[in-house]
C-alpha cells in the first residue's frame, strides 16, 4: 500500500487512479469493519458531481484523487438561534402554518431527476410532490435547477389557476449557470416569494 499512497499523491485530480491502485483500495474499504461514510468516500474519490447510491456501484466506478487539501473555515454560530426541525414536510408545515415567522426552506427531490442522491426508505414520486405542494405558502424559498420541471410547473399552476395558484403567484427567481464537470452543465435557480 505504501507505493500506492505515493503515487495517488502526485496524482493530479483529473487523472484516473490506476487499477492496482484502486483494486488495493476497495480491499481495504472492504476489510474495515467499523462505520463507512458512503458519501464521504465517494466524495474523495469519484469525479465531480458523481456520486453513489452504495458501495458497489462506487467499487464499479472510475477514480480520482479528489480529497480535499485545505481545511473547511470554522463556522461556529452560524446556526445560533435557528431551530432545525426533521420531520415529513406534510406533518410539519400544517403545524406552522399560521406562524408569521416560519419561512419554509425546501430542497425536495424532484420529479423527472435522478433521485440516487437523496437517502430516503420511500421514493419521492408525483403523488408526495403535489402533496407538498398543497401545503406551501409564502414565505418559501426553494432549491430548483433546469434538471427538474420545478418552474414550469408553477408556472402552469398559476396561468391555469389552478387550486392555491394564489399562494405561488408573483415569485420571484434568481438563476446561476452551474457547471458539475467538463461536461454537465445546469442551471441552478433559488425561487422565493416572501
Amino acid at each position: 500500500m505504501r507505493t500506492s499512497f505515493f503515487i495517488v499523491l502526485f496524482l493530479s485530480c483529473t487523472e484516473r487512479l490506476p487499477e492496482t491502485v484502486k483494486a488495493e483500495i476497495t480491499t481495504i474499504i472492504q476489510a474495515f469493519d467499523g462505520y463507512k461514510d458512503l458519501n464521504c468516500i465517494a466524495s474523495w474519490l469519484l469525479f465531480s458531481g458523481k456520486q453513489a447510491p452504495d458501495f458497489d456501484f462506487l467499487f464499479g466506478e472510475a477514480w480520482y484523487r479528489k480529497i480535499r487539501e485545505s481545511d473547511y473555515p470554522i463556522a461556529s454560530g452560524y446556526l445560533d438561534g435557528v431551530e432545525i426541525i426533521r420531520e415529513n414536510a406534510h406533518t410539519l408545515i400544517p403545524k406552522f402554518a399560521h406562524d408569521p415567522k416560519m419561512l419554509l426552506v425546501l430542497d425536495p427531490p424532484y420529479i423527472c431527476t435522478a433521485q440516487g442522491s437523496y437517502r430516503q426508505d420511500d421514493y419521492f414520486g408525483m403523488v408526495q410532490f403535489l402533496r407538498l405542494m398543497s401545503v406551501v405558502r409564502p414565505p418559501f424559498i426553494f432549491f430548483s435547477s433546469t434538471r427538474s420541471e420545478f418552474v414550469d410547473y408553477l408556472d402552469w399552476v398559476i396561468e391555469s389557476k389552478q387550486n392555491g395558484w394564489e399562494r405561488l403567484s408573483n415569485y420571484q427567481k434568481i438563476s446561476l449557470q452551474t457547471s458539475l464537470n467538463y461536461s454537465a452543465k445546469y442551471e441552478d435557480n433559488l425561487v422565493f416569494k416572501f
